[in-house]
């Protein structure tokens, strides 16, 4: 992290300590389901996958998992429930015969527009924070969520 190399060690885990409170914050936010519109609640992963499928041209089964940096076994588990439940459905790709395309149905549809909605109305404040921020802080803000990201990939990865 070339920006805090001069940091006081206070400062840093002020830093640090800040950064796992919100990490817990949003762990705890992803624990609750919430209606986009439909009627019924919808877990994190169930919209963000309805929401990948509604903005891509040709969603299928691999695609979806390379977007979204999971496996295809999670996609299709995820897939599997969001088709019971009809949000989506899976018809043959007819410029490939060896693969599925999945489309939204109907509620599908409503779900990912209300999803859009509510990030309209959540992300507002936050947005309007943003827009305070001079230009000039973007390189130093992207690299510590770029250095943070690496650092929580390699945690990840050392503890499996």
């Amino acid at each position: 992290m070339l920006y805090i190399q001069n940091m006081k060690e206070e400062n840093k885990r002020n830093i640090t300590d800040s950064f796992v409170k919100v990490l817990d914050i949003y762990t705890e936010f992803n624990k609750h389901p919430k209606d986009y519109g439909t009627g019924e609640l919808l877990y994190l992963t169930e919209i963000h996958l309805l929401h990948a499928i509604g903005k891509m041209d040709e969603p299928y089964i691999t695609k979806l998992a390379e977007t979204m940096g999971v496996t295809k076994g999670a996609i299709s588990q995820t897939l599997s429930k969001l088709e019971k439940k009809g949000y989506v459905e899976k018809c043959k790709d007819p410029s490939n015969n060896s693969r599925l395309l999945v489309k939204l149905t109907n509620k599908g549809k409503i779900a990912y527009y209300g999803h859009e909605h509510y990030h309209e109305r959540t992300d507002a404040d936050l947005m309007k924070y943003l827009s305070s921020i001079d230009d000039s802080n973007t390189p130093f803000i992207m690299d510590l969520f770029e250095n943070l990201e690496t650092w929580l990939l390699k945690c990840l990865h050392t503890e499996r």
